[in-house]
């Protein structure tokens, strides 16, 4: 409720746990029913490549669940969708059946700022590290509608409006 309050419609976690459509999906996926402009993104986990290791929050009807790939690199070969998702990316069906992870982006091998000190950088590797670049993605699909690109894919200051968190998933 408070990033809500100060003006945020993205939220992205890189924490989840346990298993199952549980009260914390329900509550989620509440919260975005009452507050439809507002899109949840979750991790899917790093439980591996078993069925159904997805953790709660991920398994929330409305939020977009997020596993991870190995990362792109300058002459990599072409990759099937499922050789790509690493062994420790966590994995679908929810309980209810419903396909997850909603999508995947590179998650191995991601520079990210070393919190053990200044100006340094390391490496990290999960769904933690996919995560914030599908919110990224959100925030410019998002941006589309705001600034009023759609339908015609250029700025129209008519066409602008706020996006449902339905059509931004879609």
């Amino acid at each position: 409720q408070p990033a809500y309050e100060n003006g945020a419609r993205i939220h992205t976690n890189s924490w989840g746990g346990g298993g199952g459509y549980d009260s914390y999906s329900a509550g989620i996926d509440n919260y975005m029913w009452m507050k439809d402009d507002f899109q949840v993104l979750f991790s899917m986990g790093n439980s591996g490549s078993s069925s159904s290791t997805l953790g709660t929050q991920a398994e929330a009807k409305n939020a977009i669940s997020v596993g991870a790939t190995l990362s792109p690199y300058i002459g990599a070969p072409p990759y099937t969708a499922d050789e790509n998702v690493t062994d420790y990316s966590s994995r679908g069906p929810a309980e209810d059946g419903r396909i997850k992870p909603t999508v995947v982006a590179p998650g191995t091998d991601i520079l990210s700022a070393d919190s053990s000190a200044v100006d340094s950088y390391t490496t990290k590797s999960g769904t933690s590290m996919s995560t914030p670049a599908v919110a990224g993605a959100v925030a410019l699909i998002r941006q589309y509608y705001e600034n009023g690109w759609y339908p015609g894919g250029y700025a129209e200051s008519g066409l602008k409006f706020d996006p449902s968190s339905a059509a931004i998933r879609a």
